[in-house]
């Protein structure tokens, strides 16, 4: 990619070792635009479609179309994503390989989000096809390109485990708890109220915050670095493994198909759960839009059961359970401890394992929250 050869695409990060403006531009804040549009999307487009468009009563069939087509879209963008994943792998650059396509994503993401809001509201089939045209190249072409080189990050950036961990940590808060905060509280004590079922109100609103989110992920692109690719490439160790051998690796371990049962559950739920407040909260409990109930039931429904004390995540050790002892492992960083049938040496050794494991849980994030902990419990 010679377009990235320029000395003005260099990232602003020139330490060997991980550097505080990294953690706090690069990984806590950069994420916040990107993952604020990704929730904000999951969140309400269904109610833009229902309550603003009017598409349930367009047609008689809208109804099961619209619980039908996200599951189909869902096998297209695990089908981009391993493309995806595959792209980022053969890319050679001064900027490494997933850096260029984070900067590429920007612009994209923000065009992507807005040609979603910008649906017609006269009823006809040909806004049903936008309607399934447009959630396709938000989430299976420009969040895709995003998501799957913003997941690469953290496993591209160092070697140091302890290091890896504490970005892990950075970019699981940044990318989670402040957009979340925004999405759960913000948008329905204020932005709902505001917008109502209006349809000019909608998509100004939407088209403002695709613009906003767009800074946030050149700041991503400029505050991280690629350290794994620049040590590999300057010594020549550029080992090409097929995706068959990186699938049957990725099988071979029950504890990693552990992970994904439990991320496709969680993505499953969590996905239903998200998509069916508005309408539980405006049909059982009063209005979404009344600027009370849903951000109130958010604040209730989503109050931990009780405290979890993390023991110096940025220093290496677990992260624990106040009530008991389960090892969490942040699935994004692939910071690894070892596990009881694997040998000490490759503890933590997140440059011994196959891409693909890198790459799978941005998979199953289909168009989720990205980030988190997996807990595994009895590890």
């Amino acid at each position: 990619m010679k377009l990235f050869s320029s000395k003005a695409f260099d990232s602003r990060i020139k330490s060997a070792n991980t550097t505080r403006s990294e953690k706090w531009l690069g990984y806590f804040l950069g994420p916040v635009g990107a993952a604020t549009l990704n929730f904000t999307v999951v969140s309400y487009l269904n109610v833009f479609y229902t309550d603003v468009l009017d598409l349930t009563n367009a047609f008689p069939w809208v109804a099961a179309f619209l619980t039908l087509f996200p599951i189909i879209s869902k096998i297209i963008d695990a089908i981009t994503n391993l493309l995806m994943g595959q792209i980022i792998e053969k890319t050679h650059s001064r900027q490494g390989k997933a850096r260029p396509w984070l900067l590429i994503s920007a612009p994209l993401m923000t065009v992507a989000m807005i040609l979603l809001f910008m649906i017609p509201k006269e009823h006809s089939i040909w806004q049903i096809v936008l309607v399934a045209l447009t959630y396709n190249i938000f989430f299976s072409f420009a969040y895709t390109i995003y998501n799957m080189s913003h997941t690469l990050m953290v496993p591209l950036s160092t070697t140091n485990v302890k290091q890896r961990d504490g970005l892990s940590l950075f970019s699981n808060i940044g990318g989670n708890m402040l957009p979340g905060t925004v999405v759960a509280l913000v948008f329905p004590a204020v932005i709902m109220p505001m917008l109502g079922a209006d349809y000019d109100k909608w998509v100004l609103v939407m088209s403002i915050l695709a613009v906003l989110a767009l800074p946030f992920t050149l700041i991503e692109y400029y505050f991280t670095k690629e350290r794994v690719t620049e040590a590999a490439h300057s010594v020549g160790e550029v080992k090409n493994v097929s995706f068959r051998e990186q699938l049957k690796a990725c099988f071979s371990s029950k504890y990693w198909i552990m992970m994904v049962v439990y991320m496709l559950m969680f993505q499953i739920m969590s996905n239903i759960m998200t998509i069916s407040l508005p309408y539980f909260c405006n049909w059982v409990l009063g209005k979404y839009n009344d600027g009370t109930t849903q951000a109130l039931l958010s604040v209730v429904g989503k109050a931990p059961p009780g405290f979890r004390r993390i023991h110096s995540v940025a220093a290496g050790e677990e992260v624990r359970q106040a009530q008991g002892h389960d090892r969490w492992f942040p699935y994004g960083s692939c910071s690894r401890r070892a596990l009881p049938d694997q040998p000490q040496e490759h503890a933590g050794d997140a440059g011994r394992l196959p891409d693909l494991c890198t790459r799978f849980p941005a998979l199953l994030c289909l168009h989720g929250i990205d980030g988190g902990y997996a807990g595994l419990r009895g590890i």
